[in-house]
């Protein structure tokens, strides 16, 4: 009931998914691979947000997240103008949307595919409850049986705790033999000696390798007690004394006693013909790869060589071989449990769609953190053009020239960015004291806004030293830049916990390991 359900709901999430892809891919292309792939990993896929977005939501899931857009506009800031930070807010949202959709996507084929398996599989009947087990008849052999266990206590000290399952193996003895079946499993036992005692030997009169004298018949309920010759080549359990035959064959004689408790049944003795030394072809190969194999691990030999050349055939006895990297195959199972993995992927889909958003505040913690730690470096070069004689402007300007002249990849950084824009603003026309105040708005960094509006006080004033009112701001700077140094400091050194507990773990058993070595010797 469960699979079904499972279908009945994941199967319209995938077709729907499907459905974006196609239009997406459609509609919108690859139009998107222009993108920056580290900034939208899922860019070559961003067609599927694109049509969620802006044909089925119609762009309403940027309406629904205004903290989220106020967030990604204090991200990349006013950049070139509004129009531009609008696109980097609707492209975020894209590949949100893009993301949801492919785990979704995930999710619902997972649980189509469990379902569909279950559904498949092979139902197992509800257990009957039993009150005694029937013995099985003498050559039905002995049962393992399994049970679970409901126990419950009388008296139970714990109300809540007074309830277990356990699951338990049972072996049920045979019954008791009758005179008729003994003598159906001597003849039994006697069957399964002419072909099991052979082991992987072909025949009794084709022997090549070691036998199987086993001592108990499952199947019958018999003991055996083998009898080998002197000089056999055979130990008592049917092991050959060595791999080699000989070179002229030989011809033994076994016998076998067949024993229900103490008493003995019968005998069966079997003549054994043990052929030439002739190897087979399994044999020859194995022998092959053996001696190679052996050959190769004689390391004085290459002692001079860079390089060990494995052997591609044994001419002398036929055998072509070929050397591949070893590749361990490792296998698993799974469970019928497919709304179970549909709810967990769809979960984990949701959570992710708005985890997404932690993103946006890793990006903003960073860019203040950028901005903060650069901030001292510029307003020192500023103050010190200011008492140069430089006005504000001027030495806004020449404090930005000198940073980018001895480093070009700063004019990515996000204080030069907006430094930037401020004089761009003051070159069009825009008073000193709007400009930096808006510097401080788009920033919103306390140490900045209190700049701008030290700034801007002393040009609606007139102040001439306006060096000595940012005196006091600069040494706030760089103790910020202090405290956040100290901050990466401590959060590096929390991050080598890690390596070092590996490392430290990989000691202990370097230290232990021969002393537990010696202790099992």
């Amino acid at each position: 009931m469960m699979d079904l359900i499972t279908i009945i709901i994941a199967l319209p999430c995938l077709i729907f998914v499907l459905i974006l892809m196609l239009q997406g891919k459609k509609r919108y292309g690859t139009g998107y691979r222009v993108l920056n792939k580290k900034e939208f990993p899922l860019r070559d896929m961003m067609y599927i947000g694109a049509y969620w977005g802006y044909d089925i939501l119609k762009e309403k899931h940027l309406e629904l997240a205004p903290r989220q857009v106020e967030k990604a506009r204090q991200v990349y800031g006013q950049m070139s103008g509004p129009r531009e930070v609008e696109n980097k807010v609707r492209l975020f949202y894209i590949h949100k949307l893009t993301m949801l959709a492919l785990l979704i996507g995930a999710a619902s084929l997972i649980g189509v595919m469990t379902a569909i398996q279950g559904l498949t599989a092979t139902k197992v009947p509800e257990p009957s409850q039993i009150t005694e087990i029937e013995r099985p008849g003498f050559l039905e052999g002995d049962k393992e049986l399994t049970y679970q266990v409901t126990a419950e206590n009388n008296n139970p000290q714990d109300a809540e705790d007074k309830h277990s399952d356990v699951r338990v193996k049972i072996v049920v003895p045979r019954q008791d033999p009758t005179e008729e079946e003994l003598e159906q499993a001597l003849e039994l036992a006697k069957q399964n000696v002419e072909t099991k005692a052979l082991g992987k030997n072909p025949a009794w009169d084709k022997i090549l390798t070691s036998m199987d004298f086993y001592e108990y018949d499952s199947q019958s309920g018999l003991k055996l007690e083998w009898e080998i010759e002197e000089g056999s080549l055979f130990y008592i359990d049917g092991q050959m004394r060595r791999p080699e035959r000989p070179e002229e064959g030989k011809t033994e004689q076994v016998k076998v006693a067949f024993y229900y408790k103490e008493e003995m049944l019968g005998e069966l003795e079997k003549e054994m013909t043990i052929l030439p030394m002739q190897y087979t072809d399994a044999e020859l190969r194995a022998k092959a790869v053996q001696e190679a194999s052996t050959d190769i691990n004689q390391q004085e030999r290459y002692v001079e060589q860079s390089k060990i050349s494995l052997p591609d055939q044994d001419s002398d006895k036929g055998v072509q071989m070929q050397w591949y990297e070893y590749v361990e195959n490792a296998g698993g199972g799974s469970d019928n449990k497919a709304l179970q993995y549909f709810i967990l992927f769809l979960v984990i889909s949701v959570v992710a769609y708005f985890g997404y958003d932690q993103e946006l505040h890793r990006q903003i913690k960073e860019r203040r953190a950028d901005i903060e730690m650069e901030f001292p470096i510029f307003i020192d070069k500023f103050v010190l053009l200011l008492n140069c004689g430089n006005s504000v402007f001027g030495a806004l300007n020449q404090a930005i020239q000198s940073a980018l002249a001895g480093n070009p990849e700063k004019e990515s950084h996000p204080l030069y960015q907006e430094l930037i824009i401020l004089r761009q603003e003051i070159q069009q026309g825009i008073s000193d004291v709007d400009a930096f105040e808006n510097f401080g708005r788009r920033i919103r960094i306390p140490n900045i806004m209190k700049f701008s509006s030290l700034i801007g006080q002393a040009i609606r004033k007139g102040d001439k030293e306006i060096s000595n009112s940012l005196s006091g701001l600069v040494r706030e700077a760089w103790e910020k830049k202090k405290q956040l140094a100290k901050e990466k400091g401590a959060q590096a050194s929390t991050k080598m916990l890690l390596p070092l507990a590996i490392m430290l773990i990989a000691i202990v058993v370097m230290i232990m390991a021969p002393a537990i070595f010696q202790m099992t010797l």
